[in-house]
């Protein structure tokens, strides 16, 4: 394990820890049924921004950890797999129940990202 892994690990979790704050922020300010559309895409935004930096976490793990990264085109799936999975150098960083909401978020990730790369 890198000296730096820490260090950056936590640098995301500070990340994550803003989003939160901005989506708190936006629930605070924004009774979902008069949401409009500057609210909703910001919301979409935040939980896109949270997932991303979620994953970015992960990678750092597999990467310097794990010393292996998934490559399949499944990669993103396979990697929450894989941080669920004990090894011997690690305890699972994942349960079950989390790989299962995150494939929630990374099932949203992939529809706010596409329709605006056609």
């Amino acid at each position: 394990m890198s000296a730096d892994l820490g260090v950056k690990i936590q640098l995301g979790l500070e990340e994550l820890e803003t989003v939160h704050k901005q989506i708190t922020s936006l629930v605070k300010q924004t009774n979902s049924s008069d949401a409009g559309d500057i609210e909703t895409a910001a919301a979409c935004a935040m939980l896109h921004s949270f997932y991303t930096e979620m994953e970015k976490i992960l990678k750092l793990i597999a990467r310097d950890w794990d010393d292996r990264m998934p490559s399949s085109e499944s990669w993103h799936k396979d990697l929450l797999n894989q941080m669920a999975t004990a090894t011997d150098k690690r305890l699972a960083i994942l349960t079950p129940d989390l790989v299962e909401t995150l494939s929630e978020f990374l099932a949203f990730r992939h529809c706010f990202v596409e329709p605006q790369s056609r």
